[in-house]
């Protein structure tokens, strides 16, 4: 047995039922010689180039059968005589193409995947730059708050400072008031009693 595709175009209406029944038509065909269908695809309701046959359009389905070589020209035979099959062409699967194919679409995945993972990496890494931007920012602001912190509380050891120098200044004009006050008085007493004596 050997894997064949078959592309047929069905004349008539793309309604499903009635392509459900062309499609199980042509698929007994394949059975009658002892093949087996492996797939179907329905490509849809296509438009030909010039008309054929009085015809315009066409329904076309892919298939995908095995079947004994020797089988091939008969069912083509018998497809002539099936007036729903208005054209079909049957092709031998390449194994080595489709092998060739397959590794193609390994291939391609793998490419995808990678770039994929290139761009998550540089994403990251954009990320982590950004993470580190604003770690160094926020450094930056706790050093300069740390800084403003410690002139605030330099500026208020100043004031403080001034303030007890002055506090002191002040004690001291006041203790040198009250002292010279406390001498004028007493001065003034003595003088006072050596008048009287």
């Amino acid at each position: 047995m050997k894997q064949y595709d078959g592309l047929y175009i069905f004349a008539g209406s793309a309604r499903d039922e009635v392509l459900d029944k062309m499609i199980e038509s042509a698929t007994a065909e394949i059975t009658q010689l002892s093949g087996s269908i492996l797939s179907t695809e329905i490509l849809g309701k296509k438009t030909f180039a010039r008309p054929m046959k009085k015809r315009d359009n066409g329904v076309y389905v892919k298939m995908r059968f095995e079947l004994d070589p020797a089988n091939v020209a008969p069912l083509i035979k018998r497809y002539k005589l099936v007036d729903e099959v208005f054209r079909v062409q049957i092709l031998a699967v390449d194994e080595r193409l489709e092998s060739t194919l397959k590794q193609q679409v390994v291939d391609a995945k793998i490419r995808e995947e990678a770039k994929a993972a290139a761009a998550a990496a540089k994403i990251a890494a954009a990320t982590a730059a950004t993470a580190a931007t604003a770690a160094t920012a926020a450094t930056a602001a706790t050093a300069a708050t740390a800084a403003t912190a410690a002139a605030t509380a330099a500026t208020a050891a100043t004031a403080a400072t001034a303030a007890t120098a002055a506090t002191a200044a002040t004690a001291a004009t006041a203790a040198t008031a009250a002292t010279a006050a406390t001498a004028a008085t007493a001065a003034t007493a003595a003088t006072v009693n050596a008048e009287e004596e």
